[in-house]
């Protein structure tokens, strides 16, 4: 269930195909309503109520739905172009999240729908007796809709500017980040070591199609085991490509399940996603920086406020225990073992490919300087020796890309905010 709630998440059209719906069977509820008010056309003759005039404003409000709906198509392929061009394509998956953005486009479908059934309406209303009555119901729930579309579309205009800000695109797929963290490294925890045995497994389940895994049902899996009474071991980790015929899981024990079972346990999708992939989210954050540092882009300070997230991030995770990757049943038995990146794993994820590109930029070596300095004070001791390892390179790589004398001096000075 949460792997479909994650997905109708990502996926743009649900919420406008929705709203456009509902615009379209509103007019069968209110028009029952209008039929109760009854409001005699003689009271409202020669005022604003007319039926021509009623027609003209339904009519400009349909026309400027319209118009709305072209405006916002424009802004969202500007702000698209900008964040892909200048971050990271794979940031657009957090666009297509974006509430505000599914919630407009369906109030304004919502509101054209709902005013041109209206329309059809104004001077064809008639009571049983034959007299005819004005829809102010209808009339109404069109004027509350068109406020609500205006009112939308200044956060509309809100959002987009600051999607084309990269501060605010860093610090969503930090957000979503700390979500994943929380689940995959919980704050304490149990000892759940468990071992692969030795021998080979009695049992492979092959993939059956070429795809992303972006997600697993840990749930669906022990089950599994428990009622076979075997232990699963899953071969890919999420976010893994997996061929056709690519080991999948291996099988200890005599009552192997049935591959369609185990199969069914694994979601698959055409790219990684953020919502059960722990280090995605650095992944991310480090596509911003190094494409910020590129010759095409040259922005070290995009960079530079790519690495604060990362830090934090970081910090984060090495001040939890490492996750054992162990599901166990009822009873406390070892049913599914998976692999989950380490904390060694997440910080070469983390700076290898900024040192490599950012090793000749002040700014940037400076500000990983002080990062590494500052995760050295606050993580465990056990860790520290994989931060200093990485200082290490960074110094080595800096000495390769900047002559000697005072510029060495400067880009191998610790800072917090690299160049201020």
């Amino acid at each position: 269930m949460r792997h479909w709630r994650e997905r109708v998440r990502s996926a743009f059209w649900p919420t406008p195909l929705f709203l456009l719906f509902l615009g379209i069977v509103l007019p069968t509820f209110t028009e029952p309503l209008d039929e109760l008010v009854s409001l005699d056309p003689t009271l409202v003759t020669g005022t604003p109520l007319t039926d021509e005039t009623n027609r003209a404003v339904i009519s400009t409000i349909a026309a400027a739905m319209l118009s709305f709906l072209g405006v916002v198509f424009s802004m969202s392929l500007v702000g698209l172009q900008l964040a892909a061009s200048q971050l990271s394509p794979r940031v657009l998956r957090i666009y297509a999240r974006l509430r505000i953005t599914k919630i407009t486009l369906g109030v304004f479908l919502a509101t054209f729908a709902y005013s041109v059934t209206v329309l059809g309406v104004i001077g064809e209303n008639k009571l049983d007796d034959g007299t005819s009555y004005v829809p102010i119901v209808s009339l109404a729930l069109n004027w509350l809709l068109l406020f609500t579309s205006l009112v939308l579309f200044v956060f509309y205009v809100n959002t987009i500017l600051r999607l084309m800000r990269s501060t605010y695109m860093i610090e969503a797929v930090a957000s979503e980040a700390r979500g994943v963290i929380d689940e995959w490294y919980p704050a304490a925890r149990p000892d759940e070591s468990a071992t692969v045995p030795d021998r080979a497994p009695d049992g492979v389940v092959l993939a059956a199609e070429p795809s992303v895994l972006t997600s697993l049902n840990f749930r669906r899996l022990v089950r599994t085991a428990a009622r076979q009474g075997v232990l699963l071991r899953v071969v890919p980790r999420v976010g893994d490509f997996v061929a056709r015929g690519a080991p999948l899981v291996q099988v200890w024990g005599e009552r192997l399940p049935y591959a369609s079972t185990v199969r069914g346990a694994f979601h698959w999708g055409r790219e990684r996603t953020l919502h059960d992939d722990p280090s995605y989210a650095l992944r991310l954050l480090v596509d911003i920086a190094i494409r910020a540092l590129s010759p095409a882009v040259n922005d070290p300070t995009t960079a530079v406020q790519a690495i604060d997230r990362i830090v934090d991030l970081l910090a984060d995770i090495g001040a939890r225990p490492d996750a054992a990757g162990v599901h166990r049943d009822r009873r406390g038995v070892p049913r599914v073992i998976a692999e989950v990146p380490d904390f060694a794993s997440l910080t070469r994820l983390a700076f290898t490919e900024i040192r490599r590109y950012g090793a000749d930029a002040p700014q940037v070596s400076r500000r990983l300087l002080a990062a590494l300095d500052d995760l050295a004070v606050i993580l465990p001791p056990e860790l520290t020796g994989v931060v200093a390892a990485h200082r290490e390179l960074l110094a080595a790589a800096v000495r390769r890309a900047v002559p000697a004398g005072a510029e060495l001096a400067i880009a191998l000075t610790p800072d917090r905010q690299g160049l201020g």
